[in-house]
């Protein structure tokens, strides 16, 4: 299975590609900024070292560099 994240700032583009999805028979989710960043701390704790203990800074950093990566790729 294979993902795709598309934003936009207009509500009426994505009703656009949602109902585009929806005819597709494609399974769609909405999420907001909440779930993208508990999405990339999780990426952050996976990548990291399960038997170290990480600083709080380190994993500030890997989120923030999550998030100016997912809003790069808008």
């Amino acid at each position: 299975m294979s993902t795709i994240l598309i934003t936009s700032d207009n509500d009426s583009d994505l009703r656009i590609m949602l109902e585009l999805a929806n005819r597709l028979k494609l399974k769609t989710r909405k999420i907001d900024l909440e779930n993208i960043e508990d999405a990339a701390l999780l990426r952050a704790m996976e990548e990291g070292d399960k038997n170290d203990l990480v600083s709080r800074e380190d994993v500030m950093k890997a989120i923030k560099k999550q998030k100016e990566k997912l809003a790069n790729e808008r």
